[in-house]
């Protein structure tokens, strides 16, 4: 039996630990400034045993946990071999959880009883980061006694032989050597790919710079205008306070002299009376006759003026005098309107352009296009001021012409436009200078015949665009600018009828429920993925039954979609074990359909014929089953092309037995005929109207109308038989949180797996 040395195992144990190689080399590459790389260097790569010579030498980089990216503390080693920290794999995991996710391969287990503790510590990194491994320390998890000696390529895992006895038998392996040879040439590669991006990073870092020194620049106008705008205002009050002192030192001056001069006036007249009374006074009491005749000769007439002088006895002026203070409310409110600091958190590279006018417009009639700004997180912005810039340039005469855009004020912009002559035209849009994504864009101008016709045609399917945005059902005699200020009249007048249980382990509990179903007696299923059960209600939604889709620990299974078959049997597609299993009402298994033959099933459905078509996510195919379990046909694999998936989800058979299937990666649907002939797609990356930002469920109405679950948008749209939007149920009551599976009831009623919110909505449904 032969032991790996120890560069042996440092070499798995990186190129193991390094499977996600983009975000090590992302964070190696951050530190830009060490960087240097000229077009020369990228090319001429240093060998294959320099480039893992210089990773064997960086241990302590490359043996880090996945989830918080520092040096390993109690390593704990998960069944698909990827080891996390002890703590970290605590706070990833729901308390309630009875399995685990793997972070880095998505593999699903379960745990042991006593969770997270129970799990076995990677002896090997504990002893590697300490320095003290040995050869004869490298022992299989599975079978502690048997030592690593193999490499399974389909599970991608270090395994021993007796390993290709139990899980891994029929699988194809190699020995640890020449795997880890394989993968150095892999690791190689990637690190060439990453070094080939070095000049798109320094392109960008340029960038950066650049609004980084327009930002300092609008810094300092910015503080200028407001350090000048205040001092304005300054100097005014200023000018203002020094005039109001001055008119209340006047008006008091005023007043002071006029009552001063009152004043001397009654003085100077007491003081007459009084000399005049005490001479007389004097005369009389000398009993002298010349006194008596003289004084009455000379004060007489000045005591005769002075009785009969009007005397001005009342002040002529008051003591009012005060200064009227401002109402402080408004002023408050002026001052806090003086001046804003205006800015916008909206980045080109998350905000997007929605709209019918993005692809095709009539010569002379008006055409909006709506812009939603969002942050560098998706988040949309909620006010206005970004600075928005429109173009439209005729392709055959190459004549551009600006474009007017109306500011919502709530993040939102209006770009509306007339072209004068049929043909190309190239539309773009740019945020503080940088294009939006998907810009420019080509609009395909038409010439309308005749005002019917026009209100009746669609965009046309062709075999070229597999994302093709369909045209908006709209009353003819309305605008579309007033499609887009007016959504609500596109609502359903529906409401939330009722919600079906909440997160939990217990009866009529969920936790994580992906699909749903329902049967002609109006029984609503439910496909509880994370308590691993299927559980059924009334038509009201009280609790009828449930059971587990497994009856044992070791192979307890993922329910993702479900379905009622032609025979009343439940059709249950189980991620984990692989295989759809058909049960009894009751909860008795009848068979498995497509074991050894699917690798993650998700979606299912009925076609008319009876046969069961199920969604391969894992594997980006459809494949079609008989009744029987008969594999009839298989088709599709990964891929943006127009016949190919990228993780599809759900599926649903139309009334014409087409296959409507959700391509969640592609943010489209798809439809398709059975054997896998492809037909048409509808739907784009966005949130306008008919657009998807990852569609999950589906489900058809009896006029063959196409209801689909906008996952990530957290709603649900309709769509005619053809892929054009009508309209979407209003959820705003009570709003969706990453909504999975869909059904239509036998009551007419929507049904939909709120898997974020961990319970079932019914909804009104108007056809």
């Amino acid at each position: 039996m032969r032991i790996l040395n120890q560069k042996q195992w440092r070499s798995a144990v990186i190129y193991k630990h390094w499977e996600n190689i983009e975000e090590p080399y992302i964070a190696w590459l951050d530190n830009y400034e060490q960087l240097s790389f000229s077009s020369n260097e990228v090319n001429n790569i240093e060998s294959d045993d320099d480039m893992i010579s210089s990773a064997e030498s960086e241990p302590p980089r490359l043996l880090s946990c996945g989830i918080c990216w520092k040096t390993y503390s109690q390593p704990k080693i998960l069944p698909c071999l990827h080891t996390f920290c002890s703590n970290c794999l605590m706070e990833y995991l729901p308390a309630e959880s009875l399995g685990i996710t793997c972070p880095v391969c998505r593999h699903q287990s379960i745990l042991p009883q006593n969770g997270i503790e129970g799990l076995p510590n990677n002896n090997t990194l504990i002893n590697l980061l300490s320095g003290s491994i040995n050869d004869d320390q490298i022992f299989c998890p599975s079978h502690p006694k048997n030592c690593i000696e193999l490499y399974c390529n389909e599970c991608e895992t270090a395994i021993c032989y007796e390993c290709t006895s139990a899980e891994h038998d029929q699988h194809e392996f190699d020995t640890i050597a020449d795997a880890v040879n394989d993968q150095k040439k892999e690791m190689v590669t990637l690190v060439k790919e990453a070094k080939q991006r070095v000049p798109e990073i320094m392109q960008a870092l340029k960038t950066i710079k650049k609004v980084k020194d327009e930002l300092v620049e609008n810094h300092t106008t910015a503080k200028r205008s407001a350090l000048a705008t205040f001092d304005l205002i300054l100097n005014r009050l200023r000018q203002r306070r020094d005039l109001v002192l001055e008119d209340i030192k006047e008006t008091f001056l005023n007043k002071e002299k006029a009552l001063d001069c009152q004043r001397l006036a009654l003085e100077s007249t007491l003081k007459s009376v009084e000399q005049c009374s005490l001479l007389t006074e004097n005369a009389i009491r000398s009993n002298k006759a010349h006194a008596l005749l003289l004084v009455k000769k000379e004060v007489s007439p000045e005591i005769v003026s002075l009785c009969r002088s009007p005397l001005r006895c009342c002040p002529e002026e008051n003591a009012s005098l005060e200064f009227v203070a401002p109402q402080l409310n408004g002023l408050n409110e002026t001052l806090e309107s003086c001046g804003e600091v205006r800015t916008t958190t909206a980045v080109a590279s998350e905000s997007i352009a929605a709209g019918c006018g993005l692809r095709k417009c009539c010569v002379s009639k008006p055409t909006v296009v709506t812009v939603t700004t969002k942050d560098k997180q998706g988040r949309r912005v909620q006010r206005g001021g970004a600075e928005l810039k429109a173009t439209l340039t005729e392709k055959q005469t190459g004549l551009e012409r600006k474009l007017p855009i109306s500011d919502l004020g709530d993040g939102t912009y209006e770009i509306e436009y007339e072209t004068s002559i049929p043909g190309p035209h190239v539309l773009d849009v740019t945020l503080y200078g940088d294009r939006l994504a998907g810009m420019p864009t080509i609009v395909s101008s038409y010439q309308q015949i005749n005002e019917r016709a026009s209100s009746m045609s669609r965009i046309p399917r062709t075999a070229t665009a597999p994302v093709k945005q369909r045209g908006v059902k709209r009353p003819s005699s309305r605008s579309v600018s007033m499609i887009h200020r007016r959504s609500d009249s596109n609502l359903y007048d529906d409401d939330l009828k009722f919600s079906i249980g909440n997160k939990g382990k217990n009866r009529g509990e969920f936790v994580n429920p992906q699909g749903v179903s329902s049967t002609p007696s109006g029984r609503i299923l439910v496909a509880d993925s994370n308590n691993q059960c299927i559980q059924s209600f009334g038509i009201g939604g009280e609790f009828k039954s449930r059971f587990q889709c497994s009856k044992d620990r070791i192979q307890r299974g993922r329910p993702t979609g479900i379905v009622v078959g032609f025979d009343g049997n439940y059709l249950v597609s189980d991620y984990e074990n692989r295989w759809v299993a058909c049960f009894s009402p009751t909860g008795n298994l009848v068979k498995k359909i497509g074991a050894n033959k699917l690798l993650g099933p998700k979606g299912v459905c009925v076609t008319k014929a009876g046969n069961i078509a199920v969604v391969d996510n894992r594997a980006c195919s459809i494949l079609i089953f008989s009744s029987k379990g008969k594999l009839l046909y298989q088709w599709g694999n990964r891929g943006n092309a127009e016949h190919q998936l990228a993780g599809p989800h759900f599926i649903a058979c139309t009334n014409d037995d087409l296959l409507v299937i959700s391509d969640f990666h592609n943010h489209c649907v798809k439809v398709f005929e059975q054997d896998g002939t492809f037909r048409f797609a509808f739907g784009s990356n966005g949130e306008g109207n008919g657009q998807f930002n990852a569609p999950t469920g589906l489900a058809i109405d009896g006029k063959g109308n196409i209801l689909v679950a906008d996952w990530g948008n957290s709603r649900i749209q309709i769509f005619d038989s053809q892929g054009s939007f009508l309209s979407y149920i209003n959820t705003s009551s009570d709003p969706l949180y990453g909504p999975q599976g869909l059904c239509m009831t036998s009551d007419g009623l929507v049904a939909v797996a709120d898997s974020g919110n961990h319970c079932v909505k019914v909804y009104r449904y108007l056809q």
